[in-house]
């Protein structure tokens, strides 16, 4: 049986909020069958669906994500024996590139 071990996000499985406009993913794969590796996957994050061909760090390339919003991506992978894995998690973006303005706090 296949299936995703690891599934992350700038490196982290859960809880991640990030700053990245273009965030990358990585996943990891076991298998029981001998000689199984991994031939195609696909990202979707919010409708958007794009092709994977590396496990390992692969950058996310849809549409722009909104400051201060959460997610989720879905991975689905399948192996060079015609078996198909899945995973999911939830991310968090932060500010991004939100302008922000601030005043110097000082003693009177």
């Amino acid at each position: 049986m296949l299936s995703i071990t690891h599934f992350a996000i700038e490196g982290m499985e859960k809880g991640c909020i990030t700053d990245q406009p273009r965030p990358r993913f990585s996943f990891a794969l076991e298998s029981d069958i001998p000689d199984t590796s991994f031939v195609s996957g696909s990202l979707e994050i919010n409708g958007y669906s794009q092709p994977i061909d590396n496990p390992i760090d692969f950058v996310y390339g849809g549409p722009a994500l909104a400051p201060f919003s959460i997610y989720q991506a879905d991975v689905v992978i399948l192996d060079n024996h015609a078996t198909k894995a899945e995973a999911h998690l939830r991310f968090e973006t932060g500010r991004l590139a939100t302008p922000w303005q601030g005043q110097w706090i000082s003693d009177a």
